[in-house]
């Protein structure tokens, strides 16, 4: 089936719904429409809907588009459909691609030169479009295939504030009509953070501990619940998710923990969040699993107690291998 979206109907706004099967109420389903990524959750009756706004719509501009829908579940399973549409509501024939990927620039992608595309009808091959963004205007040259790129300086790119940031394209269509094309992108400049918690509780590794399932743990900031946490340790790399609450945890076999030699080791981990904004961590500890030696020296100086000695104080004493401090 065909759908085609007029004037009137793209003024309105429209509401894309589907079902699901072999998915379950709460999963989510990824929506592409026209570049940009749209989520929807699964409700209780397997369906799906996603809102898009006039200003939404009127940014994929006239023409034939695809809408992609999939949806993952909970056994890692992933179902797909499409379904071709058409825009024609004398919309402006410019078109703005997603911006960096995913309509996010993070924290990397903030200090890195960034270009910005688009495709086109009814504009002259070598006609010029205008891309204006914070401010400043930034041009590319309509191909002959009607798309175009604009390159916009690193310098420029970490002037830009955190938050929405609007995009503006404008050219001339073949008659010389002013045509404009507007999207907004969101700038997320929020710090991520992980951290891991001792690996016991004085982050040293002795016989006992490492005999057993040993259980690592931390907390995150800025990261999503269901990001994945990578951890590297004991030679091994193990992966988790975040929860909720932005902790994660993760137990290593005691069979893992065979390699470890007594001595400084580390466990590293990091994470990334949903826009790309990633963050490391490292905890040093240490594994002893050698058991300290303790000596007594000889008593009395002979090992014999006579009877004048038997009736003064008495001063044992030795060595150990153990730390100072520790008990006898």
């Amino acid at each position: 089936m065909w759908i085609i979206y007029n004037a009137a109907e793209v003024a309105a706004g429209q509401t894309l719904t589907g079902k699901v099967t072999h998915a379950a109420p709460g999963d989510t389903v990824t929506i592409i429409l026209g570049g940009p990524t749209y989520t929807a959750t699964v409700q209780d009756d397997l369906t799906w809907s996603l809102p898009l706004s006039e200003g939404q719509l009127t940014a994929l501009g006239n023409g034939d588009l695809t809408l992609s829908a999939s949806v993952t579940n909970a056994h890692g399973n992933t179902g797909s459909s499409s379904l071709d549409f058409t825009i024609d509501a004398q919309l402006p024939g410019l078109r703005i691609d997603t911006v960096a990927g995913d309509d996010v620039i993070n924290i990397i992608e903030h200090g890195q030169n960034l270009i910005v595309s688009g495709s086109s009808t009814d504009l002259v091959a070598g006609s010029t479009v205008t891309v204006t963004i914070n401010g400043s205007n930034y041009f590319a040259t309509v191909l002959a295939d009607g798309t175009w790129k604009a390159a916009i300086p690193a310098a420029d790119v970490s002037q830009w504030a955190e938050g929405a940031l609007d995009i503006k394209a404008s050219a001339q269509d073949t008659s010389g009509n002013p045509v404009t094309i507007g999207t907004v992108v969101d700038v997320d400049l929020a710090p991520v953070a992980i951290t891991i918690s001792s690996v016991t509780d004085d982050n040293v590794l002795n016989a006992a501990e490492k005999g057993q399932d040993l259980l690592l743990s931390g907390t995150t900031s800025n990261v999503e619940a269901g990001q994945t946490v990578t951890i590297t340790f004991a030679g091994k790399t193990w992966t988790t998710t975040v929860d909720a609450n932005g902790d994660w945890t993760y137990t290593v076999p005691a069979a893992d923990l065979s390699g470890l030699k007594d001595g400084d080791a580390s466990v590293q981990v990091n994470v990334t969040n949903a826009n790309g904004n990633a963050a490391s961590s490292a905890q040093e500890f240490s594994v002893d699993t050698t058991a300290p030696t303790v000596s007594i020296n000889t008593i009395s100086n002979d090992n014999m107690l006579n009877a004048a000695e038997a009736g003064q104080d008495l001063t044992l004493s030795g060595s150990t291998t153990a730390e100072a401090g520790q008990t006898v």
